[in-house]
């Protein structure tokens, strides 16, 4: 019984610090995820006529960057300045020779109906244009073509990466000091004998 308090002993701060460690890097991730529904946060880069429609195209982040970004779509009646229920609106991402390279449709929010949502992966940097087509059974077709320029993602991990770099380093720095320490301790238990 003695013997297994002992190496529980040994072990303890070892866990402690792997449990310290993890929670730090979880809570770090979380800080700097991207949020997956924009609708009023994101930051409107289009507003203008689509046929019979008015089209407005918001994006996040509100920098576009070569990676994962968010596209909000409300589609208005010019008359009434309301907006469109129930309309059929598909994304279609056009690179920077024209040539459509993604699409996909914009998703009604059930939450918020008055934005259609659509995520789309950009890989390459440049000036790239959005093909915003808007179908309902009231007014028909249009579309709309949106320029965008996307920049190339950085390298500056910022303070997150620093914090998670320090973790890591500090992580195996901890557990190669406790290695050393408990062999030696263990090697001294045994020569003592």
């Amino acid at each position: 019984m003695i013997k297994r308090m002992r190496r529980i002993e040994h072990v303890l701060p070892l866990i402690i610090l792997m449990v310290v460690f993890l929670a730090t890097a979880l809570w770090v991730a979380t800080l700097s995820a991207p949020n997956a529904e924009a609708n009023g946060e994101s930051l409107q880069i289009f507003r203008g006529p689509g046929g019979p429609y008015e089209i407005i195209v918001g994006v996040l982040p509100h920098k576009p960057k070569v990676g994962l970004m968010h596209l909000s779509v409300s589609v208005l009646d010019p008359e009434t300045g309301r907006p469109v229920d129930k309309a059929v609106v598909m994304i279609i991402a056009n690179d920077t020779e024209g040539e459509p390279t993604y699409q996909s449709p914009a998703l009604q929010n059930p939450a918020e109906p008055q934005f259609y949502e659509a995520n789309i992966s950009f890989f390459t940097p440049g000036q790239w244009s959005l093909l915003v087509k808007v179908d309902t059974e009231q007014k028909g077709y249009g579309e709309a073509t949106v320029p965008i320029h996307i920049s190339p993602t950085s390298l500056n991990p910022g303070p997150e990466g620093l914090v998670v770099l320090s973790l890591i380093v500090f992580g195996i720095s901890g557990g190669v000091i406790y290695l050393g320490w408990s062999s030696r301790r263990k090697r001294a238990a045994t020569l003592s004998r």
